[in-house]
């Protein structure tokens, strides 16, 4: 696989930019607790990154109190985040190593089902109509006792009904299906259901992995308006949140049909009127999608990179629409910016900001290609090639405009981003299972 625009340029050997070579020798190996290898025809650099890829993902699984999941990267230690390891099972770590997902997935249903819609004292958004059951406990010792976030900062949470839908397929036995539709109908009831806007047909939250400012550090991020206060950050009806909830409902629709419950029809219906909720108060004249609609009604201009990727993979518009949603959307060397334009002002750091994210990269790459039929799979080997520095791991972020590669190493949905690439390139080899585990 060669691609070669600008300063980028991806080669058997390794990849180049503006910040120098990486080739094998800066890739270290490691243990990939999978089967799944590359076709001989790919690239012995594409070998070096794939067998990278796969030890990144078990570098990852960690064990605590007999529980086994993945963990997000070297930096998270043993936090829970349900948005990247389902992220990552989307992208391609569903077929790489499937038991390690599914108790990953199921780790994440028990923790959240049981804290609920507890929150710590700092968190206390109810006087904004956001729901929330208060503790009498900091935000520090929430964290050191769940080892996870309160909902109100993952309010994203209905991806894991993309993601094990996804891990079952299309042969599932009943009882996984029974699993999920029981497991689905109690997160909507018990979580998903209270930010439902009954007005407006669209659930209100945060932006998709956007993380809200955080009173008890007193931090504002850089993905919302610094003058808000976190709760604000939550009362808007997002495009990429919702387009995960677009799926979610239709994972409901189908599962229940699966099983010819009652239920089905009802789930059919919620979907279909989200869907058209969404078209309506989210898209504009050109068939792009917002960031966000305010509470007052008014919308974000600015564009999404992960909203425009997901309002095409989770089916909100059809296959002659997917084109305007990514009509201009920029593209460079170093990925593709998380908005579009980016927030102006010193105060808004490169985070989640002036910055890619290379699962958002792999995302939208995968977007394009449907939308336009281009093969869009080396442009992406490449950008996510790049993030290998300057320990030979896939990191975090991007720093835009000048490509530094940023924050956690052997980050597991970056690495994920590339294996989805490997698989819509069609370089890996088929008839072999996934998890060694």
């Amino acid at each position: 696989m060669n691609f070669e625009w600008d300063e980028l340029d991806l080669t058997a050997g390794g990849v180049r930019d503006a910040h120098g070579t990486i080739t094998c020798n800066d890739i270290p190996a490691g243990e990939p607790g999978c089967a799944l290898r590359l076709k001989e025809e790919a690239s012995p650099f594409m070998q070096c990154l794939w067998n990278r890829a796969l030890a990144d993902v078990m570098s990852n699984h960690v064990t605590v109190d007999g529980k086994s999941y993945l963990g997000a990267g070297a930096k998270f230690g043993v936090k829970v985040f349900t948005r990247d390891i389902a992220y990552s099972g989307v992208l391609g770590v569903n077929r790489t190593h499937p038991e390690l997902m599914r108790t990953s997935l199921r780790f994440t249903r028990d923790l959240r089902l049981h804290l609920g819609l507890k929150v710590p004292s700092e968190y206390n958004a109810s006087a904004k109509g956001i729901p929330c059951e208060v503790l009498a406990i900091n935000d520090e010792t929430f964290m050191n006792t769940y080892r996870t976030n309160s909902f109100l900062r993952r309010t994203d949470d209905v991806i894991w009904l993309w993601a094990y839908h996804d891990l079952i397929g299309t042969e599932a036995k009943n009882e996984e299906l029974r699993w999920l539709l029981d497991t689905g109908e109690r997160c909507f009831s018990e979580l998903y259901d209270p930010f439902f806007d009954v007005t407006d047909g669209l659930y209100f939250g945060q932006a998709s992995f956007v993380d809200i400012h955080v009173p008890s550090k007193g931090i504002k991020n850089s993905g919302y308006p610094h003058e808000w206060d976190f709760a604000d950050c939550l009362r808007l009806k997002t495009t990429c949140t919702n387009a995960l909830y677009q799926r979610g409902l239709q994972v409901m629709a189908d599962v229940a049909t699966r099983l010819h419950e009652s239920s089905a029809v009802a789930w059919v219906e919620r979907a279909a009127e989200h869907r058209e909720a969404m078209r309506r108060q989210l898209m504009d004249s050109e068939g792009r999608f917002h960031f966000y609609k305010l509470p007052d009604g008014s919308k974000e201009p600015r564009r999404s990179a992960l909203a425009s990727a997901l309002v095409i993979l989770c089916g909100v518009v059809n296959e002659d629409e997917a084109a305007a949603v990514l009509s201009g959307y920029p593209h460079t060397c170093f990925g593709i910016p998380l908005l579009d334009p980016p927030r102006k002002g010193s105060e808004f750091c490169y985070y989640h900001n002036r910055a890619a994210w290379p699962f958002v990269d792999a995302l939208f790459c995968w977007a394009e290609q449907m939308a336009t039929g281009k093969d869009t799979t080396p442009y992406a080997a490449a950008l996510a090639a790049r993030t290998c520095r300057p320990d030979g791991t896939f990191h975090e972020v991007v720093r835009l405009p000048d490509g530094d590669v940023r924050c956690s190493a052997s980050q597991l949905w970056s690495a994920a981003g590339f294996i989805n690439t490997c698989f819509r390139a069609n370089l890996v080899e088929e008839g072999r299972e996934g998890s060694t585990l």
